[in-house]
C-alpha cells in the first residue's frame, strides 16, 4: 500500500511538472481589466472572433467568495480551427484558443496560454504544423503587445 501512494504521489507530481512545461505565462505591465481590453482589441484588429469573456472574480464574488482577478477569453479563427477539426474533430474540446489573464499574490500580472504545439500533439494531430505555426506566432504576438 506505501509504495502505491508514493507511486500516485510521484505520478501527481509528474502530471503537474508537465502541465506547467506546456504553458506560456507573458508578465503585462497593465491591470487585468487593461490587459483583457488590450487583447481583445488585437484579436478583433486580426479578424478574430472573440467568443467568451469570463470573469472567475465576479464568478467567486456572486457566491460571497473573494477571488484576485482572473479572466479567461475564448476566441478563434475558423480558418486555423476548422483544418485542426478536420483532423481530428476532439481537438473541438480545446478549440477555440483561450488565454487567462490574472493577478498573482504579489499583485503581478500575467498572461498565460497553452502551447499549441501541446493542444495538437495531445489530439494525435500530425500534418498541421503551418497551422500549429502560426498559432504560436498569433499567441506570441498577441500576448507580447497586451502587455506592453
Amino acid at each position: 500500500m506505501k509504495k502505491l501512494m508514493i507511486i500516485i504521489t510521484l505520478a501527481g507530481i509528474f502530471n503537474i511538472a508537465n502541465a506547467n512545461e506546456n504553458l506560456i505565462n507573458v508578465k503585462s505591465n497593465h491591470s487585468v481589466h487593461q490587459t483583457v481590453q488590450n487583447f481583445k482589441k488585437i484579436v478583433l484588429s486580426k479578424g478574430m472572433k472573440i467568443f467568451a469573456t469570463i470573469d472567475h472574480a465576479k464568478g467567486a464574488k456572486s457566491i460571497g467568495k473573494k477571488l484576485r482577478d482572473t479572466t479567461l477569453l475564448i476566441f478563434g479563427s475558423p480558418k486555423a480551427g476548422t483544418p485542426l477539426l478536420k483532423s481530428n474533430q476532439q481537438i473541438g474540446l480545446d478549440l477555440p484558443l483561450k488565454v487567462l489573464i490574472w493577478k498573482n499574490k504579489k499583485s503581478e500580472v500575467f498572461i498565460t496560454y497553452e502551447k499549441p504545439k501541446y493542444i495538437v500533439a495531445s489530439h494525435n494531430i500530425t500534418d498541421k504544423n503551418k497551422v500549429v505555426k502560426k498559432m504560436t506566432n498569433a499567441l506570441a504576438m498577441f500576448s507580447k503587445k497586451s502587455a506592453q
